[in-house]
């Protein structure tokens, strides 16, 4: 098993069969959760400040599930 961002795992098995998975769901979520931080950032807000920090927690539990998936 191959794992990246792309393609989230490439598996080749004993019949020389090699099966993909793609990535571009979890591209686009982690692209929405950019555009979100940037707008956050550039209002710099203390309630901006407290929500990037729930965010990044929500990301890292998200993109931890996804690789434990």
């Amino acid at each position: 098993i191959d794992r990246g961002l792309r393609f989230l795992a490439a598996c080749y098995d004993e019949k020389g069969k090699s099966i993909l998975f793609s990535g571009q769901k979890i591209l686009r979520k982690r692209r929405k959760y950019k555009k979100l931080r940037a707008e956050l950032q550039a209002k710099g807000t203390k309630s901006a400040k407290r929500r990037l920090k729930k965010i990044s927690q929500r990301e890292n539990r998200w993109m931890s599930d996804v690789n434990h998936r």
